[in-house]
């Protein structure tokens, strides 16, 4: 009998030390970030090894606050950061310039994963909320 109680804390143990393990938020590297990454109706981002970016064909209305015509497109570039925000991967995107404006952005694009029970094992999409956060997400996928 006390046998079989040990059996069972080991299994139940492995069992909770495996669910722990498939819940961590595995780390993105700067090598998965390298490349295009598109929304067919909001733009899409390049991201270079030097951690320069360009966005094309951006929706004013997404990435920038108060336009006066948030469906006018832009194009962008700057310079970005692989980081871990509030127990979230994100890359913070810093707009040196664009198309349709002079002052300097500081945005946030988070990463998602296509598995896991979290969305947090590879392969990685990049999104941004559509309005409220938790709702719907607008995903650039390389």
């Amino acid at each position: 009998m006390r046998t079989y109680k040990n059996i069972i804390k080991i299994v139940l143990s492995v069992c909770f030390a495996l669910c722990l393990a498939s819940c961590t938020n595995k780390s993105p590297a700067d090598e998965e970030i390298y490349g295009v990454w598109k929304n067919k109706e909001v733009g899409s981002f390049t991201f270079r090894k030097d951690h320069t970016f360009s966005g094309t064909n951006l929706k004013s209305g997404i990435f920038l606050f108060q336009p006066q015509n948030p469906n006018k497109l832009f194009n962008g570039m700057g310079t970005w950061k692989l980081q871990k925000e509030d127990g979230y991967w994100e890359i913070e995107l810093y707009f040196n310039s664009y198309s349709i404006g002079d002052d300097k952005i500081l945005y946030h694009l988070l990463i998602g994963g296509e598995n896991g029970i979290l969305e947090n094992k590879r392969p990685w999409y990049l999104y941004v909320w559509k309005d409220e956060e938790g709702g719907e997400r607008i995903i650039f996928k390389k």
